[in-house]
């Protein structure tokens, strides 16, 4: 384990722990480390005759700092098989019911160790270590696991050479409400400073400890040290005030300081948004210092999941040791050998700006060398991709915690390796990945609560959900206290409630869960309202300042730091319009809710509540409101597609998700989404029991479930459970687009693509002149550059990234009925001449699967193309014809088919609908459903699993329809229209934005723009 191995090893001891680990198949024990939760031993395994280090846990620990233990096994547990993530090989418990990890020893040693024998490392070795650790970090992230105690102690190197981020012991993804302000987990020499000051630890937290990291590494100690004599507060002070110590002087490039600066910045938001963004950022700098770009290993993922927001913690006091030496564990072995340069015209960026060449052609080259390696990385680097197998692991908790094995059995993790092509596109973009679609599961059960209660208060602390008070089985109400954990299946318990109380509102507030409100008994009368607000503090109720007044069956939720309180009814059972707002001080009066109501859901994204359903004394409601405490003012949004009441409301992954509830005498199991990006309602899976009154929470992208009544009334209350994990949300258009500043020249029927995250724009026509000029746009600075201009003026090319090089193809010179046969690559700053089409052709479309440029459609002499031609690197070959020959059409790739959009039969007045795809392993097409609006001369691109369309040409006006296509749903919708009507466009995505550049807003060729808008998806 990391951080717990010393230099030496001492015997345990022929007893004890030595005993209990022989009797599970350990043999010579021999304590190399302490640390953490636990203590570290060197073991032979006899069962594989293998070495293995074993971390074991210490005797002295109590019950939640076990749970932290064996949660610290799931983590990495879900994380094993990165090749730069320690792997878990076993967990278990010794026969006195001590858990133990089991891990692989190797004869290396940490980065810390390595350190204080020899000192700093050279920083190209440095930059070939973050950028691993960055793509370890990311795949941590994306599971929902932060590590929050990144340093080099904490990265081994194992036996082949390579960076293992270890030690994930206080990686807590779920647990109960330890922290509190002042207390932290984590080393303070590279701990954030937000996190030193009291705040949660997030992803970018953890990306300053992998900067404070990569900065120790190159610098040979940590850009904070704590200072001899130095005390503690003063250590602190500096770190939060103190930028970081300039290596330039020791002769480190700037750009690498620069990059680990921008890392380790004070304020959190000046950071490198992701650890992917920060490894891409180290791989740029390696290409700039003439260096191999290393891979950066993510496993495959629609996107980023938001991590856990807080830790269970130790005193700040009682931190003392902050030198490098705190974890050394394993030996530093030499890094291995760098491999061999690529081709030269496989190295991937745009060449810098050259003098313009004289027109001509280039002398035919060689084309791409048999066997190439296909679509090359975009400029952030070659990014390997691992899949997994999706299996489902229970945990099961019993009297002495027993846990299950985790075993990586040879065989059992199947590596599949793509690069990270962000740099895909064409004329109309290719992306070389799959398209990030998955199917939503449905509902699964999970381990029912301990009692059956219904109407209870719920709130999620730390991934933990905790369930208070609510009505019992017998019609008693409850006073229990009792949590839910996710990541090992299994219920605790907590003081119960000072005052029993049904119809409660529960949130959690600056880390810790509050209960305010509800019904409490008083006799037989189980509906006293109370304005009672109790706070779990070090695991005992304190009591808060009441409510303005009693407030039962209404909705809480928190929005920075402040907890918003409305609906609901009074001590007579009269429904209230109020809103009161918590500071942390006294309750204030806010804006009244338009709509009061009883029994309503509530969440909270931390910027707005939400308000969902409820009942107005009379009918149920579908009623969807928004508060915004900032503004003081409330919202109206969409409303649910089924009035619902007493029902459950989470947020989970940018959803708001509304679960069961009573409608109109009905208890409900449907369940209904609504993307919070485009307040759109759609529908999930059902439950699998129809309930109201249950207890509603989300841990990351999983909607949990508990307890409920079955009934329409409360004689049937359960105790059943279960959870809903969200398939990935796609990316969400914005309301509208942006206006950017406009392109240097205006054009129209350009060959584009996007390559290293920049559009080229090659060619096109301008005022009726045919141009050769050629250049790139990068969206992240805004910046415009000359590339090198083509051999000959082009207009009604297409252009695509094949093997990371820009290549454009077809075209015309003059009359388009002249059409060229010519194909031209981008390569070292130089045009050269790949082998011609077999068919000349104008206004085609081109796109790129695999290692297979695929061209199709377009015009010569007058006439339709209808045959598909597809380049291996070496010479082209006639495939199946396109099924509906058309020419102004726009072609899009999503990593395994070719899709081809609309275009038009030689005039603008018989545009096209159609849309088929080419399946290039088949060679066949298959036709899809139609676009909606019949168009040539636009652009489409691919983005997030689907396809977008942007405006067109009619015969007496150019388009400023935009429409989209759900590759997985086969449905097309509509988007926010262009604000500049255009066609013979550049249509392009980079990143989540689809940016339209130029084009013509009138028919024909005539009104060329420069006009550069985005439509941004979120």
């Amino acid at each position: 384990m990391a951080g717990e191995r010393a230099e030496g090893a001492k015997p345990s001891g022929g007893g004890g722990i030595a005993a209990e680990l022989e009797a599970a198949g350990f043999l010579d024990a021999a304590e190399v480390g302490r640390g953490g939760a636990g203590v570290v031993y060197r073991c032979y395994q006899t069962s594989l005759a293998r070495t293995v280090a074993i971390k074991v846990l210490m005797s002295d620990l109590d019950q939640d700092n076990r749970e932290r233990f064996l949660r610290e096994g799931l983590a990495m547990g879900k994380l094993s098989g990165h090749p730069n993530i320690e792997d878990i090989l076993q967990v278990g418990v010794t026969e006195t019911n001590r858990p133990y990890i089991v891990m692989p020893y190797h004869e290396a040693g940490s980065l810390a160790q390595r350190l204080q024998r020899v000192g700093r490392i050279a920083w190209p070795d440095a930059l070939r270590i973050g950028v691993k650790l960055c793509g370890a970090l990311e795949t941590a992230h994306r599971v929902g696991t932060l590590h929050r105690d990144i340093k080099p102690g904490n990265v081994l190197v194992n036996d082949y050479g390579e960076p293992q981020l270890s030690d994930f012991g206080i990686a807590r993804i779920v647990g109960g409400y330890e922290t509190a302000t002042g207390f932290f987990t984590g080393t303070i020499a590279f701990t954030a400073p937000e996190v030193l000051a009291g705040n949660p630890p997030t992803a970018v937290s953890d990306v300053y400890s992998l900067g404070a990291t990569i900065y120790a590494v190159i610098a040979g100690a940590a850009a904070h040290e704590r200072k001899d004599g130095e005390d503690l507060v003063a250590h602190y002070l500096r770190i939060s005030s103190t930028p970081v110590p300039d290596m330039r002087p020791q002769g480190i490039p700037a750009d690498i300081c620069a990059t680990i600066e921008k890392a380790m910045s004070l304020d959190p938001s000046e950071r490198h948004v992701s650890a992917a963004e920060f490894g891409r950022e180290l791989q740029a700098a390696q290409r700039h210092n003439g260096l191999i770009a290393d891979t950066m290993v993510l496993s495959e993922s629609t996107g980023p999941s938001k991590p856990p927001t807080e830790t269970a913690a130790i005193p700040f006091s009682a931190v003392e040791q902050t030198d490098l030496s705190e974890a050394a564990s394993l030996a530093m072995a030499a890094p291995p050998a760098s491999p061999p340069p690529p081709p030269a015209h496989d190295l991937a960026g745009p060449p810098p700006p050259i003098s313009p060449s004289p027109p001509g052609p280039t002398p035919p080259v060689p084309p791409f060398p048999p066997g190439g390696r296909g679509p090359t990385p975009g400029h952030d680097g070659p990014t390997s991709i691992i899949k997994k197998p999706t299996t489902r692991r229970s945990w099961f908790v019993v009297a002495a915690a027993v846990i299950g094995v985790l075993a990586l059995v040879a065989g059992g993790i199947y590596y599949a390796s793509k690069p990270d092509t962000s740099s895909g596109g064409s004329s109309n973009t290719t992306i070389a990945s799959q398209p990030t679609t998955e199917t939503q599961a449905g509902w699964k059960p999970i381990t029912n609560a301990r009692v059956a209660r219904e109407a209870a208060a719920t709130t999620q602390a730390d991934g933990t959900i905790w369930i208070f008070g609510g009505l019992e089985s017998d019609g008693s109400v409850s006073g229990r206290h009792e949590g839910y954990d996710p990541a090992i299946d299994s219920w605790k318990g907590g003081d119960e409630l000072p005052v029993p109380v049904q119809h409660a509102m529960a949130v959690t507030w600056q880390g810790t869960p509050c209960v305010m409100g509800g019904w409490r008994a008083e006799g037989t009368n189980t509906q006293i309202a109370t304005d009672k607000v109790w706070r779990v503090v070090n695991s005992r109720w304190v009591e808060l300042p009441p409510l303005l007044q009693p407030r039962a069956a209404g909705a809480a939720a928190v929005v920075g730091g402040r907890i918003v309180v409305t609906g609901g009814v009074d001590a007579g059972g009269k429904l209230l319009n109020t809103t009161e707002v918590f500071d942390g001080t006294a309750w204030k009066l806010a804006a009244q809710i338009p709509t009061p109501r009883k029994m309503l859901g509530v969440a909270s994204d931390d910027k707005v509540v939400y308000t969902v359903g409820g009942n107005d004394g009379a009918n149920d409601l579908p009623t969807v409101e928004a508060y915004d405490p900032a503004a003081d003012s409330w919202t109206a949004l969409p409303a649910l597609t089924q009035p619902r009441s007493d029902l459950g409301v989470a947020i989970a992954d940018a959803r708001l998700v509304a679960v069961g509830g009573l409608s109109a005498g009905q208890v409900l199991k449907t369940v209904a989404v609504m993307d919070l990006a485009s307040k759109t309602w759609a529908g999930l899976p059902d439950m699998s029991t129809a309930r109201h009154g249950m207890a509603v929470a989300a841990v990351e992208k999983s909607v949990y479930v508990i307890g409920g009544a079955t009934d329409v009334g409360t004689s049937q209350v359960t105790s059943t459970a279960e959870t809903l994990k969200l398939a990935p949300r796609k990316l969400q258009p914005a309301p509208a687009w942006r206006s950017l500043p406009d392109a240097p020249t205006p054009r129209l029927m350009m060959a584009w693509t996007v390559l290293d995250d920049k559009i080229f724009i090659a060619g096109g026509m301008s005022h009726g002149d045919t141009l050769q000029l050629v250049q790139s746009y990068d969206p992240q600075t805004r910046a415009w550059q000359a590339q090198p201009p083509l051999p000959t003026p082009l207009h009604h090319a297409t252009a695509t990234t094949y093997r990371g090089e820009m290549v454009v193809i077809g075209g015309a010179t003059e009359e388009l009925a002249n059409a060229s046969n010519k194909v031209y690559a981008l390569r070292g700053g130089t045009w050269v001449e790949l082998p011609n089409l077999t068919h000349a052709r104008a206004a085609s479309a081109a796109a790129v699967v695999g290692d297979k440029l695929v061209v199709t459609g377009g015009q010569n002499a007058k006439q339709l193309v209808a045959q598909t031609e597809v380049f291996d690197g070496q010479s082209w070959k006639d495939v199946a014809d396109l099924p509906t020959p058309r020419e102004h059409l726009a072609a899009v790739s999503d990593g395994t088919y070719v899709y081809t959009v609309g275009g038009r039969f030689l005039s603008a007045d018989k545009n096209s609908a159609a849309f088929e795809r080419f399946d290039p392993k088949s060679g066949q097409w298959t036709k899809l459903v139609d676009m909606p609006t019949p168009r040539g001369s636009y652009g489409a691109t691919f983005i997030d699993g689907r396809i977008v369309a942007l405006g067109g040409e009619e015969p007496t006006q150019v388009l400023t329809t935009a429409e989209m296509y759900d590759i997985a749903d086969s449905k097309w919708i509509s988007l926010p229209p262009m604000p500049t009507a255009r066609h013979g466009e550049v249509v392009a995505s980079v990143g989540n934005t689809v940016y339209a550049i130029g084009g013509a807003n009138r028919p024909t060729h005539e009104g060329p723009v420069a006009t550069v808008e985005a439509l941004d998806f979120t």
